[in-house]
């Protein structure tokens, strides 16, 4: 949710380095992304960690750019510093993945959307649902709001949630969510 051009709906077709705690690596990506951690969690760890399987693949956004659209490329790259070589060279990279794959993203109300596309999966299939800085934007309440939403949508199937944003504090923050029977599972990163 907060899908925009569809990047962060491919994050399995990514490489990631996180330097001392280790690397998740797709064998197939030129895309390498280097991570770095804020808080110095000393016991986080991606060592001999795979990524999921992934069987179906929505994006959500208030009025999503389209990956087909030159004018939609031209304004997201815009917020790319100029100089920022490194930032220009990844959003290259994700640009040619998202440009392959064809990203499905839907515009309109997550509230209303997202428990209608976990619908069409069968029951008992686990969901990851990414909040990329979108959650103030789509709850009034915030992580509140967003909580009693994936609570309602477990009922029926695991509900795993990454969110990132800007929770009262001076850096992002990332929270791992798990609903299972309605019951909250919930870490901060």
């Amino acid at each position: 949710v907060g899908a925009s051009i569809g990047f962060n709906l491919f994050w399995d077709k990514y490489s990631y380095d996180y330097g001392e705690h280790g690397k998740i690596l797709n064998e197939n990506s030129q895309l390498k992304i280097k991570c770095e951690l804020k808080n110095e969690n000393k016991s986080f760890s991606v060592k001999g960690k795979k990524l999921p399987l992934v069987v179906g693949r929505v994006g959500i956004d208030i009025d999503p750019p389209r990956i087909d659209d030159q004018n939609s490329i031209r304004w997201i790259k815009s917020l790319i510093p100029p100089d920022d070589y490194k930032r220009h060279e990844l959003f290259d990279l994700a640009f040619a993945v998202t440009q392959k794959m064809k990203p499905k993203v839907l515009s309109g109300d997550a509230r209303i959307l997202f428990p209608q596309i976990i619908s069409e999966y069968k029951d008992k299939i686990p969901v990851l649902a990414f909040f990329s800085y979108s959650v103030n934007q789509i709850f009034s309440n915030g992580l509140d709001g967003l909580l009693a939403l994936l609570e309602k949508c477990s009922e029926t199937r695991p509900i795993y949630s990454i969110v990132v944003g800007f929770f009262g504090g001076e850096f992002p923050r990332i929270e791992l969510i798990k609903f299972c029977d309605r019951k909250l599972t919930r870490k901060t990163m």
